[in-house]
């Protein structure tokens, strides 16, 4: 897929189901030409049934290389906020540097491509509105106006901002962190503001929210609820943390949380075909004690369903996937176990 005297060394950490319903995954890559050129981000689908073999979406070419932890994905739509640019040669200039010190900032808009085979080499639509940078996006959806994308905010470059112990124990430095918010952007792509970017603010300013995860089978639909994790939950502190469940078109919020406990990202492991019909599945670390537990929470009260202590401790940053298919396999081995005992 990738063109001749070019590279695509980088991806994104979030490919997500096709929308359109040809089924397989949607991913992205984006690189650089091998010589003086324009870098450039490809859009694919991956086939389950042919898995070896990208098929190129779109394709569009960028002054600099751009690199994308997440990206938004609507029924025909791909979008891709341009903030952080990938600069080698940044990270070589530093001896012992990590590669968060390739990871430039960059403001260059965000662009919306169309992700079919005939809008390859398209050019893209370029909305433009207040510089930010994101890590993760909770979802996005058409409506009758353009394009909602919900992602995270924040006014400094935290791929560039190395996560160590030394600054986790330093609370001086913990509370005085950069605040993330999610947003929700309309990019108007019809009516008296087509070609504008409109803005408002869905998480509590006073405290910082990431890790956003919702009822995977409303991807890329409209939706009203998603979780996630919640930092300064009751205060000023940093370390003061929640899982957060907000339904937007209610304007309500709830929570799970346990004083001096510190649980990572929930995922959603759905169980009926309503948006709250699930469990939410994350580890918690009991700051106390020194002690994680492996926690299910009802998705639609956020009230504890199991808790179980865990032989080892885990790091509340860890986060994972569920995969129903191998949940499946476990369940019927388990059972065929069973029945021989």
């Amino acid at each position: 897929m990738v063109q001749f005297m070019h590279t695509a060394p980088l991806g994104s950490a979030h490919p997500l189901p096709d929308p359109a319903g040809r089924g397989g995954t949607i991913g992205i890559a984006s690189g650089l030409p091998e010589g003086p050129g324009q870098s450039f981000v490809d859009v694919y689908r991956l086939d389950p049934a042919n898995p070896k073999t990208r098929e190129l979406l779109s394709r569009y070419s960028v002054d600099k290389t751009a690199y994308f932890h997440s990206f938004g994905l609507t029924e025909h739509y791909a979008i891709f906020p341009h903030n952080v640019a990938f600069d080698t040669m940044a990270m070589f200039k530093t001896f012992g540097a990590t590669i968060g010190s390739a990871m430039t900032s960059h403001w260059d808009g965000i662009r919306v491509v169309q992700h079919n085979p005939a809008s390859v080499d398209k050019e893209p639509l370029v909305f433009q509105t207040e510089p930010f940078f994101h890590v993760h996006i909770a979802n996005s959806f058409e409506n009758a106006t353009g394009i909602v994308l919900d992602i995270s905010s924040s006014s400094s470059n935290l791929l560039a901002t190395a996560l160590t112990i030394e600054k986790q124990l330093n609370k001086t430095i913990r509370d005085s962190g950069d605040k993330i918010h999610l947003k929700r952007l309309h990019l108007h792509l019809s009516g008296n503001q087509k070609g504008k970017v409109t803005t408002q603010t869905l998480s509590v300013e006073s405290r910082s929210s990431e890790f956003f995860r919702i009822n995977p089978l409303f991807q890329s639909r409209e939706y009203c609820i998603y979780y996630a994790t919640e930092w300064f939950h009751a205060g000023s502190a940093y370390a003061s943390m929640a899982v957060l469940r907000h339904d937007v078109c209610k304007g309500e919020r709830t929570y799970w949380a346990k004083e001096n406990w510190y649980p990572s990202e929930a995922v959603f492991v759905p169980t009926g075909t309503e948006e709250a019909d699930g469990v939410l599945v994350f580890t918690a670390l009991d700051g106390v004690n020194g002690v994680s537990h492996f926690v299910t929470v009802d998705a639609a009260t956020m009230t504890e369903v199991t808790n179980v202590a865990l032989p080892v401790r885990i790091p509340f940053t860890a986060h994972g996937e569920f995969y129903a298919g191998v949940a499946a396999a476990a369940q019927s081995l388990a059972t065929e176990t069973m029945v021989l005992v």
